[in-house]
């Protein structure tokens, strides 16, 4: 990674000369490393490591078998290739002394071109052929085609990789020597595309394969790595620049040349080394076993997706920042781009933070000033281990640093090596969709429409503004192109119309906010895999928590955490942000009524006529279209978030494709073509049940054909809009690099980030945050404070992917794992939100005004902007305190579409005992009367001719329904004395538990330096000033131990001892409750269904009766197969496994090595005899039991028997959705 523009001049041509060599080493000697790499572990050659311990050199250990001569003559071959790199740049160096880095980098940022262009062409052509070929093994049409050997050898990675990527491989290299364009921002439209196959595939044809999300995965991966050099070549990468905008072009320079040595380089050595440094690393270890991630079912390509670090790695160390020279035109650049810690564990961790402080406020690019700082620290640490006390692992909490910065390297690839992360795939689809829109003047057409419609009310084109920026946010999720977009549009047109400009710039900034909380939201999607990670975290936490507190190894599921998913934050920030929505127009319009020359009514020249309905139709409709097709498939459960982010990204390129030609002759065409193919389909899915993979008769085929041919004409129009959009004004080359560069900052940010979280924890950083906030008075409340407090600060320096990626894993494990709040992920995550929303806009550094003040004209002043925000601020605070005390805003959504999905969990499920209890003791106390009386007239049914053992079941479900009631008032006079004795209680439990915590965290102390006893003193001849220091420092820990013990308050056991009697009497009150309604129903629901079944017993009595001729004239094989076949016949009925068994046995008998015919011809009469009385008791009794005992289950069904139903009904669902929706303290139990 070398730097630009740091020509030589006369005084500085020897350090220019040594940065040259310096940065086209680096270049040169990792590419020998990868070729090592390929000769060590490919073709056995000994490398270096080896060579060195068999010549002793460098103080290395031996070998335990001497290399041969052969491999020392390798070895020496390829020590001479490293010396013959370095020699090589030497003199390429000093044959070319005019050269500058500038044209050094330039070279090397060809090569790094070449190989993102190799790249691309590779997982192009490799993903295309290898889902041909894994689509045909899956369907068996693989055999007819190549055969059965070749099929057999498709089927082992190993070969497929061999003889069919491989080759793929070298045709890249080829290709791309010829080609030029930028290859790899195609990969952009490539994922939507192949998200939107696996809609349509899906939904339509009811066919999905692993191999098509294989395909996504592949080819998402791939663009945001291979992205990451043009992007930070094109100064595409954020910079916090506080200084870096100050510097002249020289000192710009300097700090990217500094930044790339310091940070740049190590990160990219570290990532080489990390991943190919043995057999079993994580770059090395898949490629050796062409490592898959479904075999036979998916793709064979995961192993090269571990590759991609190692081409992310050689062609971010061949790129660099670039700096604007003579000669060179300044690229466009967003404004943003602009346990117990030991006191050296604590210096290294100070170390840490202003390294990364320093590195962040210089300019250079965050996402390699972050995981640069932690690779600088941990390397200082080890070092200064070795230095001062021999070993390197001295100064970290746990581990040492190669265990550390390989996690910080796990963590980096796990970002697209998890399926489990697949989310984050949405981030490309919507940054995708909401710059076409931008890039198309939709969001143009949009705003000044709206404007032209709401302009005649007071404070009307204020209110325009507010809802234009709440559609924005929706489509794009990206704040900085909503403030600029309508800063342009909007701030000249309420200029003119005589707004206040405080109102109007602040109406503007505070509209373009919006993208923070309102879904879809990049932010929000970065959250919820953030916080996922943290709720693992967390649980982990409270069940070591409830383990120390109660000694039982089990916690109850009921207190552990839910995790979340994008879907579930967008469905929780839709409320909260509506609120917003609201506040904002309500103040606007207030103000325009209180203060009419604030925002004057706009008049509108044109008229109101057909014309107008029509501009404003094609305006509104499509992206409103578009927002409920996104948001509403995520809503019902009917999509995931990657599938409407790939329906988004498809629509906002058919309406791209028709506003581009909007004028000309058939402009619309491609969107009706699409919205017609859109009605085909689903007229036929209407009426034909279509599924590819069991289509049998021709009605179904003719429903499978014309949807073939919908789903064609809908292709040829999203194509035909494709088409338009290339052509006019490169308008998708545009769209897909922006979607390319973006997605990339975000992600190689995010994936440093989780290297420096790494260091954070290597040096103790973590148990320091969490000791500080544990140590705070007023507990949960002002635990949040403080942390909202710090996200709030930060959101003036920081963009909302440094503060969700690097702030949140470190805070939110800590807030989730409290139980005091007992708080949700969706909950904190919004409210994340709203917090940096608000701190985007709070001058004077708000990155909202910095977007805006770019645009605005000189005529409005800062200091106006600022006066225009603060209203809006105080709105954001009383958005962010209404989410606040009422979580159920927040919590509602995601709970309710869980309930109601097809994935509901039933009743009995423990997270939701507790409000299913709540809401059904409330119909008891309504209905409690008449369940009674219809317990009791079941009572009087005549059950006297039902079998001896369905009769006792029956009359003792019908004597536990009885008993209900009784179980109830149990439940709630203990609940009672429970509640009665908690607020005194309570008091006492949290000083108890926070003083035993502190007692804990010391004993942990006792036990780390008995460690370091043991080792001082091991063998006899340890220091004795350190042998004392350390006994010393036991005795006084447990001196502090035994103070604190005398500190817990007197009655603490007793009171415990109290509270978990009565806690103990509440939990069995409750699962005898629940053991009695599930005795009551259970029997009942099984008697209703076994008479239910008496006609399809009735139904197979011939069959049975025709067993006795098969036994006594057919052949034997013959008359086990008719007995076998008639034992199939009970399969569906119900309680007659009895009658069943007989005929059983008496197949088994035929089947005996000597067949037994007269012990089969008992058997079977002893079945058929069996068969007549089931028969004749269910008959009778669906005739005159059944519909008495059918009109009791009905009643009892969705109260007494609601525990054993499948799931909640829709009416259920939402009242038990607003109850789980409130946090609940549950602390006592820990």
């Amino acid at each position: 990674m070398a730097s630009l523009s740091l020509s030589a001049g006369s005084n500085g041509s020897a350090l220019s000369a040594v940065l040259r060599i310096a940065a086209l080493s680096t270049a040169m000697v990792a590419f020998v490393f990868t070729i090592n790499n390929y000769l060590i572990f490919w073709q056995h050659w000994p490398g270096l490591s080896n060579l060195f311990s068999h010549l002793g050199w460098f103080g290395a250990e031996p070998l335990r078998t001497a290399l041969d001569s052969g491999s020392v003559s390798l070895g020496f071959l390829q020590l001479a290739m490293y010396a013959a790199a370095v020699l090589g740049v030497i003199v390429f160096t000093l044959r070319r002394g005019g050269a500058t880095l500038t044209t050094d980098a330039d070279l090397l940022a060809a090569m790094a071109a070449y190989i993102a262009r190799a790249a691309f062409w590779m997982v192009l052509l490799v993903g295309m052929a290898d889902m041909i070929v894994s689509f045909l093994r899956v369907e068996g049409v693989l055999t007819s085609v190549f055969g059965e050997h070749l099929t057999t050898q498709l089927g082992r990675a190993s070969y497929r990789g061999t003889y069919l990527h491989y080759p793929l491989v070298g045709v890249s290299l080829i290709i791309a020597w010829f080609s030029r364009s930028l290859g790899f921002t195609w990969l952009a439209l490539l994922i939507v595309l192949a998200e939107f196959q696996i809609v349509l595939a899906r939904f339509i044809f009811s066919y999905e394969q692993a191999f098509m999300g294989d395909l996504v995965r592949f080819w998402y991966a791939a663009l945001f790595l291979f992205a990451s050099a043009y992007t930070l070549l094109e100064e595409g990468h954020v910079r916090v620049d506080i200084l870096y905008a100050g510097m002249a072009e020289r000192k710009k320079a300097w700090t990217n040349v500094i930044g790339s040595l310091l940070l740049g380089v190590p990160l990219c050595w570290v990532i080489m080394v990390s991943g190919m440094w043995g057999k079993s690393n994580l770059i090395n270890a898949p490629l050796l076993t062409f490592e898959v991630s479904q075999s036979g079912y998916g793709l064979y390509v995961k192993y090269l997706m571990a590759g991609f670090l190692a081409v992310f790695a050689v062609s971010m160390m061949r790129s660099s920042p670039a700096t604007p020279t003579p000669g060179r035109s300044a690229p466009n650049t967003r404004p943003d781009s602009a346990g117990e810690s030991k006191p050296m564990e604590v210096v290294f961790l100070l170390i840490l933070v202003l390294t990364m402080a320093v590195a962040l406020a210089s300019g250079y690019p965050v996402a390699f000033a972050l995981p640069g700082s932690a690779i600088l620290s941990i390397a200082l640490a080890a070092l200064c281990g070795y230095l001062f006390s021999g070993n390197a692992d001295e100064y970290f909490l746990q581990g040492g640093p190669s265990q550390w910065l390989d996690a910080g390297v796990t963590n980096f690839r796990g970002v697209y090596w998890e399926v489990e992360r697949d989310t984050l795939i949405a981030i490309p689809l919507f940054i995708f969709m909401g710059i076409m829109l931008e890039r198309s003047k939709v969001a143009e057409d949009l705003l000044v429409t709206m404007a032209q419609l709401f302009g005649p009310i007071p404070g009307g084109l204020g209110i325009a503004v507010v809802f234009v920026g709440a559609l924005l946010a929706a489509t794009t999720g990206i704040v900085g192109a909503t403030v600029v977009a309508m800063g342009l549009i909007s701030l000249p047109v309420m200029l003119r119309a005589n707004y206040s400009k405080a109102l109007a710039t602040g109406t503007i900034a505070a509209s373009g906010t919006l993208g923070q909380i309102i879904p879809p939201s990049i932010v929000l999607i970065i959250l919820a895999d953030q916080l996922a990670s943290a709720t693992d975290q967390a649980s982990t936490i409270r069940q070591a928590d409830y383990k120390q507190a109660t000694g039982q190894f089990s916690m109850p599921s009921e207190f552990g955490l839910t995790s979340t998913s994008a879907g579930d934050m967008f469905l929780g920030a839709l409320i909260p942000g509506l609120i917003l929505v609201i506040l904002y127009m309500a103040y606007i319009l207030i103000l325009a009524l209180l203060h009419p020359k604030s925002a004057p009514p706009v008049r509108f020249e044109s008229k109101y006529d057909a014309q107008f309905i029509i501009k404003v139709t094609l305006a509104l409709v499509p992206p409103l279209a578009l927002i409920f097709a996104v948001l509403g498939s995520i809503i019902m459960g009917v999509a995931t978030v990657n599938q409407a982010g790939a329906i988004g990204a498809v629509g906002a390129a058919i309406m791209a494709g028709y506003r581009l030609k909007e004028g000309q002759k058939n402009a619309y065409l491609p969107a009706i073509i699409a919205l017609g193919s859109i009605a085909a389909i689903l007229v036929l899915l209407n009426i034909y049940d279509i599924n590819i993979k069991n289509t049998r008769t021709g009605e179904e085929w003719v429903g499978v054909i014309l949807a073939a041919i919908a789903v064609f004409m809908l292709l040829v129009a999203v194509f035909w809009s494709l088409w338009r959009i290339y052509k006019t004004d490169d308008t998708l080359s545009g769209v897909m690099i922006e979607t390319a560069k973006t997605t990339s900052l975000v992600f190689i940010i995010l994936l440093g980030a989780a290297m420096l979280t790494a260091a954070f924890r290597a040096f103790g950083g973590e148990d320091l945050v969490r000791e500080f906030l544990s140590g705070l008075p007023g507990g949960f409340i002002t635990k949040f404070i403080v942390v909202m407090a710090v996200i709030f600060v930060l959101g003036f320096f920081l963009d909302f992917i440094e503060i969700a990626v690097v702030v949140v894993p470190i805070i939110a494990p800590i807030l989730l794992a409290d139980t005091t709040a007992n708080i949700t992920a969706v909950w904190l995550g919004v409210m994340i939100g709203v917090n940096m929303q608000t701190s985007f806009l709070t001058p004077p550094f708000g990155f909202a005004l910095f977007y805006l003040r770019g645009v605005a004209p000189p005529s409005v002043k800062t200091i106006q902007m600022y006066a225009g925000v603060v209203p809006f601020i105080l709105l954001q605070l009383t958005g962010l305190a209404i989410v606040g005390l009422w979580p159920s805003l927040v919590n509602y959504l995601p709970n309710r579409v869980y309930l109601t999905s097809e994935t509901a969990p039933p009743p009995k499920n423990p997270r939701l005992s507790y409000c299913i209890e709540d809401m059904l003791f409330r119909e008891y106390d309504t209905q409690g009367t008449t369940l009674q009386a219809a317990i009791a007239k079941a009572g009087t049914l005549n059950v006297s001719y039902l079998p001896d053992r369905q009769r006792e079941k029956l009359t003792e479900g019908l004597q536990a329904a009885a008993k209900t009631f009784d179980r109830v008032e149990d439940v709630r006079k203990t609940e009672a004395a429970l509640q009665a004795f908690t607020p005194a209680y309570a008091p006492i439990h949290h000083t108890a538990r926070r003083i035993e915590a502190r007692i804990n965290r010391i004993g942990a102390e006792i036990e780390e330096r008995d460690d370091d006893l043991r080792r001082a003193t091991r063998g006899g001849s340890g220091d004795e000033n350190v042998i004392r220091n350390i006994r010393a420092d036991i005795e006084g820990l447990k001196a502090e131990a035994q103070s604190l013990r005398a500190t817990l308050p007197a009655d603490w056991a007793e009171q415990r001892k109290k509270y978990v009697a009565l806690s103990n009497a509440a939990k069995k009150a409750r699962a005898q409750y629940r053991r009695t309604v599930d005795e009551a129903y259970e029997p009942v629901a099984e008697t209703v269904k076994i008479i239910g079944q008496a006609d399809a017993l009735a139904a197979i009595g011939d069959t049975l009766k025709a067993l006795e001729s098969a036994l006594q004239s057919q052949p034997l094989e013959k008359a086990v197969l008719a007995f076998r076949d008639a034992e199939r016949l009970f399969n569906g009925i119900t309680g007659a496994s009895h009658v069943k068994s007989r005929f059983s046995r008496a197949r088994r008998d035929l089947t005996r090595r000597e067949p037994n015919m007269v012990r089969a011809a008992q058997s079977l009469k002893q079945g058929l005899e069996r068969y007549a009385t089931e028969l004749a008791w269910r008959r009778q009794a669906a005739k005159d039991l059944l519909p008495g005992l059918g009109t009791y289950e009905a009643a009892i069904r969705d109260t007494i028997g609601l525990r054993s139903q499948s799931r909640l009904n829709s009416d259920q669902a939402v009242e038990v959705a607003g109850c789980l929706s409130i946090h609940r303290d549950i602390s006592l139990n820990f």
